[in-house]
């Protein structure tokens, strides 16, 4: 387990010693019989964590290694982790601010740290960990989310998408992390503008659904003049007193056991020591890269018979927990309004729609223009696995579900309904997984993928799924 460095942005002041802290972030706290709504809930002996992916099981900590079917189950439930990883590679990777905007040590010219966005941690005590990830979905470079997601029977659930890092004001810190004396975990979240609001959450997750049982907020606001600052605390909407408020925030910090994940905005920007850094010098940390990711979930589930199991179709569970996420791919040349897009499902099959704007295209009864169309539903059966990263698939059962070769106007639009562009011939076909190396695949095929096309530095290996038509040569990449 790494230990953590450099974790809480200076600038902001925060500090996490037990006399007091300046941070931000919701976070809650069950009730104490000794200090009712100030304290720290029941210790729970149940809590588990994920250990080093060198041990190959989830181990309950300070207990024996877990039951056979316990250990079932967590492969399981890792395997659908990889698949929502997979399938979202793209926004966690464009999630690029975690430690901060400058990449490389002004003094040193080395360059900083590579993210690590993505933890398993169990936070509620079943010895199956829960997925936490951190994402950029709209690729803006400066808003990040969270999400979180739970197994829960043979499924995974997503229990949190929110927002948590924002590159404004002072910055955002925020740091999630557990305690010996609660179940679930704390989101510490740090944010600055002319005042700052230190907020410390805490989240269970009982029943598969995840709670925000409590929320203590530290503010500190300056006067008009700026000549003063107030410094408050609340619990739940309540004022405590100071001595309260700083009673509870060492409380966090003296039970603290496993920080989940963090971000340092400004590590690489600023070279200096911070107390937290101090105060969580012996607290394990469970966030990985995307790739350790990966690497994790592989020695995890190598040889489990859960990974290894194929339905009647010969879809494994590596490749079923992906096609459970619903993916969609499209097929285009980037050049004109055209696209071809598909969406998969669970048992291989698919609906997808064709699409090509013409709007100069015009006649009596629609100056507006020509839309071709296609509606259409397969299915690709007969999974055969190749390496580890290629399946040989069958097409099957592809079927247009709009009136090809016809014609109609709506809207003053001429829509003519066409065949299905990209499954025009053949039906054997490769579908792709992220990591099989570039050299392997065609110059055919990687020419239909237009993020391939246009990058400067083009990767060695594949950074999403694809689907190849061998025979017409065509692809289709998410």
């Amino acid at each position: 387990m790494k230990k953590l460095k450099g974790l809480i942005a200076a600038s902001l002041a925060i500090s996490f010693a037990l006399a007091g802290c300046k941070g931000g972030g919701q976070v809650g706290l069950g009730d104490n019989d000794a200090n009712p709504g100030v304290g720290l809930g029941t210790p729970d002996a149940t809590e588990a964590t994920v250990e080093d992916a060198s041990t190959a099981t989830v181990e309950d900590a300070g207990t024996a290694t877990p039951e056979a079917d316990e250990i079932q189950l967590t492969e399981e439930a890792l395997i659908h982790y990889k698949a929502i990883l997979q399938a979202n590679k793209t926004a966690i990777n464009q999630y690029n601010f975690q430690f901060g905007l400058n990449y490389v040590d002004d003094d040193t010219m080395e360059p900083g740290k590579d993210p690590e966005p993505i933890a398993f941690a169990d936070i509620n005590g079943d010895d199956v960990p829960e997925l936490f990830y951190m994402f950029d979905d709209e690729g803006l470079g400066y808003m990040g989310k969270l999400s979180i997601s739970t197994y829960v029977d043979g499924e995974v659930k997503e229990v949190y998408n929110e927002v948590l890092d924002a590159v404004a004001a002072s910055g955002t810190t925020y740091c999630l992390f557990k305690t010996d004396q609660q179940d679930g975990f704390i989101l510490y979240s740090a944010i600055g503008d002319e005042g700052y609001d230190y907020t410390y959450s805490h989240f269970a997750l009982p029943d598969g659904e995840l709670v925000q049982d409590s929320t203590l907020i530290k503010s500190e606001m300056p006067n008009e003049d700026y000549s003063v600052t107030t410094t408050t605390y609340t619990l739940d909407g309540n004022e405590l007193t100071e001595a309260q408020g700083e009673e509870m925030i060492g409380q966090y910090l003296e039970f603290r056991n496993e920080v989940i994940l963090y971000n340092d905005p400004y590590s690489y920007i600023l070279d200096m020591d911070h107390e937290i850094e101090d105060a969580f010098a012996d607290t394990a940390i469970d966030q990985m890269s995307y790739d350790d990711a990966m690497d994790f979930i592989d020695t995890m589930t190598e040889d489990s018979e859960a990974a290894n199991t194929k339905d009647a179709n010969g879809i494994d569970a590596t490749l079923s927990a992906f096609f459970e996420t619903d993916p969609g791919f499209w097929f285009s040349s980037g050049a004109g309004a055209w696209s071809t897009d598909i969406t998969l499902h669970k048992d291989g099959s698919f609906d997808g729609a064709y699409h090509d704007s013409d709007m100069g295209i015009t006649g009596p009864g629609y100056p507006n223009g020509t839309i071709y169309t296609c509606e259409f539903t397969g299915r690709f059966t007969d999974f055969k696995k190749i390496d580890d990263y290629t399946y040989e698939m069958t097409l099957k059962d592809l079927t247009e579900t709009t009136p090809t070769g016809t014609e109609e106007i709506i809207d003053e639009i001429l829509y003519s309904y066409t065949g299905p562009s990209g499954f025009d011939g053949g039906t054997k076909f490769e579908f792709y997984l992220p990591g099989k190396p570039i050299s392997e695949i065609s110059e055919e095929c990687m020419n239909w993928n237009l993020n391939y096309m246009f990058e400067d530095d083009k990767p060695d290996t594949l950074e999403s799924y694809c689907i190849y038509n061998v025979d017409d040569q065509t692809a289709f990449f998410q």
